[in-house]
């Protein structure tokens, strides 16, 4: 979702408009996926190293995982795509799940958004959560604005949307 916000990669020559076309047609797409999503957020500001904030991180997975342990459970094997962007995510990733879940139950897959669906609907809902944090806290960007418009509009077309996917 960064390359289309901030108009990066293949979308440095699209005008405005069709970028905000191409994220409400994801948005709708998303919108058709049969998936629940959970979502939790660490600040950094508020942890005094990386390694902290990758503690911070295995607890909010641990405690997921444990949580909606009969939800896992349920499925033989569990995979994780990740395309292993930031070391404190990959690391907190696989301590918490092979703390959690059964080693035997998970497999790992090194994925690039380009190649599969569900991580772009994953990195869309990763987008519009922060978003909505930002927003919150007053610390929303020009290119929010421009991409979602006021906290109203985003709200209503983004969030509202995106939470009704949220797992309870």
């Amino acid at each position: 979702a960064s390359p289309l916000l901030y108009a990066k990669d293949e979308y440095k020559n699209l005008t405005l408009e069709t970028r905000k076309r191409l994220l409400f047609s994801f948005r709708v797409f998303f919108r058709h996926l049969p998936i629940r999503y959970w979502a939790f957020s660490v600040k950094t500001k508020e942890h005094s190293s990386s390694r902290n904030v990758e503690r911070a991180m295995r607890r909010a997975l641990i405690d997921l995982f444990f949580d909606n342990l009969d939800y896992f459970q349920q499925f033989d094997v569990v995979k994780i795509y990740y395309d292993n962007g930031q070391q404190v995510v990959t690391n907190a990733l696989k301590a918490s799940i092979g703390y959690a879940l059964s080693k035997e139950a998970v497999i790992y897959r090194k994925a690039d958004p380009k190649d599969y669906r569900l991580e772009q609907a994953a990195d869309l809902m990763c987008t519009i959560e922060l978003t909505a944090l930002k927003f919150k806290a007053g610390e929303n960007t020009e290119t929010d604005h421009k991409m979602f418009g006021d906290w109203r509009s985003f709200k209503q077309n983004y969030l509202k949307a995106l939470r009704r996917k949220q797992a309870k």
